[in-house]
């Protein structure tokens, strides 16, 4: 049942990021819901299966992107494991840090797809309006987090938030 709800969830946030976000946008900014999805998973369910949601969710992406394919989902799937092999240190700080962390795990994940893009040789990615996207992204990523949040815990089939284990 959890990959199918995985599968659904990663499906519909990738079509949404691809139409709905593609035309609603601030500041030429739209957040990178693949990224926030994958960075959350690290959160909820640890590195390991973090890892191969974020993997799998960016390959998904990756089939849109001009980029070479594998570089989002290399991206997605390093920061979701990186952000799982903290969440304990992360998660037990206060009730508002997975939320901010998350927005900016998002941000920094995008930064990675960036960065690997231009080594792969896909110019253009990196200019001087990277800092301003990484930092909108983070913002946008942040206050769609609580929301994002639940809706991979109902993945993962965690019941409680509240109390900041899913």
């Amino acid at each position: 049942m959890t990959v199918l709800r995985l599968g659904l969830v990663a499906f519909v946030a990738v079509i949404v990021q691809s139409t709905l976000f593609a035309e609603l946008r601030i500041e030429g900014v739209a957040p990178e819901l693949p990224f926030l999805l994958a960075v959350l998973a690290g959160f909820t369910a640890g590195p390991d299966r973090g890892a191969m949601f974020g993997f799998a969710i960016g390959l998904l992406y990756d089939v849109l992107l001009p980029s070479p394919l594998g570089v989002a989902a290399l991206a997605a799937a390093v920061v979701a494991y990186l952000v799982g092999a903290f969440q304990q240190s992360l998660m037990q700080s206060s009730w508002w840090l997975p939320y901010v962390g998350s927005g900016l795990m998002s941000a920094a994940a995008l930064g990675l797809f960036a960065l690997t893009a231009e080594v792969f040789g896909q110019r253009g990615y990196v200019n001087g309006d990277l800092p301003f996207v990484l930092l909108l992204v983070g913002l946008l990523g942040t206050a769609m987090s609580p929301m994002c949040r639940w809706l991979v815990a109902w993945c993962y089939g965690g019941d409680d938030l509240r109390t900041g284990t899913a």
